[in-house]
């Protein structure tokens, strides 16, 4: 029977969890929605974002039920972490890796380890539960493939992720099931569980990403690492770190390893260190130069394609996000970064208040995060705005992010008040627009004059009949199929402003809001 549940609840938990470490009451309930999903499903989503805990909640899940468990992660430098957090959550495991066989009941193993050669076929049969981390990783036909030999055979599948939504429009839902459990970073901020950002939008000048914006899914890495080593844009990066970093944890973004090397001889001819670590340094190296910005050796560290994922370093206090994108997964793993709370400031606070408090009197009150844009300010780069309103619309979103550029430091709360200010601002606008509307539309009507005639309704129809207009219908978007002449002003000036909108729709659109620009005014 899965995840049976023991009377003696006292006793009834199969781990043993360290007296240091205490289960949330949001960790609490995201277990027992899985559980209850699962009871009558094969397989469904937990979505928690960076920080809230992820590997704690899949320990009790791994803990409460009978049989084999694999604990599948994205990539190979993330099974020796996730071996040893699920240890000292009370949870004995094996890693499944190069020459490293598991003989446990509970196993760790990436993709590529299980893959290879199809060691996974060794644990069919008696695995019963697999929870995938960063589900929305390796979202690959093989990989999808291999869960689905595990799930015909009985085993019940959980991905977990602090990202849900996919640039490819296959959704994680389609394979895995429905969403047990939903829980943002700012639900977690507004809760006291995670560290509040204070953001800035840092424009660049010379950088102009308008010319690769209607490509689908993200930037082609390459033409944006290319963009971002050019010598104005590094100049840009190095000046914005030097000036704001303040000796403290800082981790850097970078597009490519040219920018990153680039950025850091530019810091270094102005007096700050930083390390360098990318994926295709040899593991010894990589560790040395991580070693260098936990030691405090250096305050500063550049990250290309390593610190996305998985990276745990609470005392990080600056986040610069200088490497463009227009994927909210990406740009949430590095956001993430920053949100954990020191360790220690959070024991013993029960309530909201007493954690925000903690926070607020701990050495880390607060995080910043630079988001780094370029010059177009078109609306499909994502910064910090996307991660703490995501439900803005696009017009909305363009009109906060106008504000936010105009202010320094925003806090979430200064978001939310701009946001209020905008929604307010936008529906005086609109309603003082239909009031014009109205009145010249009374005034139409009082001017207008009218004709009747006569005619047979049993008769034929007239030979002459009045030339109908032409009505144009949106091609694509989410107006689709609708008339252009019922689309908002403001979304018409959008598209055409962030969009090259051409042929009939474009010539429509266009004419469209000449007319009402020539009709208010």
């Amino acid at each position: 029977m899965l995840f049976p549940e023991l009377a003696d609840k006292k006793s009834s938990s199969v781990i043993k969890k360290p007296k240091s470490f205490q289960f949330r009451e949001y960790q609490s309930q995201c277990s027992q929605a899985v559980r209850d999903t699962l009871q009558s499903a094969s397989g469904c989503l937990a979505i928690l974002a960076t920080g809230l805990g992820k590997t704690e909640i899949a320990a009790d899940l791994i803990g409460r039920q009978q049989g084999g468990s694999l604990y599948i992660v994205p990539l190979k430098d993330l099974c020796r972490q996730a071996s040893e957090r699920l240890r000292l959550r009370g949870v004995p495991c094996g890693v499944e890796q190069g020459a490293l066989r598991s003989s446990e009941q509970v196993t760790v193993a990436c993709y590529a380890s299980l893959l290879s050669r199809n060691r996974y076929q060794n644990f069919i049969g008696g695995t019963r539960l697999i929870i995938v981390d960063e589900s929305h990783m390796n979202f690959t036909p093989r990989s999808l493939a291999m869960l689905q030999q595990f799930r015909e055979d009985g085993c019940k599948i959980v991905g977990m992720t602090a990202s849900p939504d996919r640039l490819t429009g296959d959704p994680l839902t389609a394979f895995y099931g429905d969403i047990a459990f939903n829980y943002s970073i700012a639900e977690g901020v507004r809760d006291g569980w995670l560290v509040p950002p204070r953001l800035w939008l840092t424009v660049a000048g010379a950088l102009d990403l308008s010319k690769y914006k209607s490509g689908f899914g993200d930037y082609s890495s390459k033409e944006v690492s290319q963009i971002m080593a050019h010598e104005s844009n590094v100049q840009t990066v190095c000046q914005l770190v030097e000036t704001t970093h303040e000796g403290q944890s800082s981790l850097v973004f970078c597009s490519g390893i040219f920018q990153a090397q680039a950025v850091q001889e530019g810091l270094q001819r102005r007096g700050v260190e930083a390390a360098i670590v990318h994926s295709r340094m040899e593991d010894d190296e990589r560790k040395r130069n991580l070693d260098l910005f936990e030691n405090g050796d250096v305050s500063v560290v550049l990250n290309i394609g390593c610190l996305t994922l998985g990276y745990d370093f609470p005392p990080i206090k600056k986040v610069y996000l200088c490497k463009p994108t227009k994927s909210r997964n990406k740009y949430i793993q590095m956001f993430g970064r920053g949100t954990r709370a020191l360790p220690g400031v959070l024991d013993g606070a029960e309530t909201i208040e007493d954690r925000k408090a903690a926070i607020a009197k701990s050495d880390k009150p607060f995080f910043e995060v630079y988001d780094l844009t370029d010059a177009s300010r078109h609306c499909d780069l994502q910064t910090g705005l996307s991660v703490m309103r995501p439900e803005l619309d696009p017009a909305l979103a363009r009109r906060v992010r106008k504000r936010q550029e105009a202010q320094v430091g925003l806090t979430a709360a200064n978001v939310d008040e701009i946001v209020e200010e905008e929604i307010r601002a936008a529906a005086s606008e609109a309603a003082a627009l239909h009031a014009l509307d109205a009145s010249r539309r009374a005034a139409l009507v009082a001017n207008g004059q009218m004709r009747h005639y006569e005619r047979d309704a049993f008769g034929e129809a007239d030979a002459q009949r009045p030339k109908s207009k032409n009505i144009y219908n949106m091609t694509f978007g989410k107006y689709k199929g609708r008339p252009i002449k019922e689309l908002k002003t403001g979304y018409i000036r959008w598209l055409l402003d962030n969009y090259p909108v051409k042929g009939t729709t474009g010539d429509a659109l266009r004419k469209e809001l000449g007319k009402r620009k020539n009709f208010f005014g």
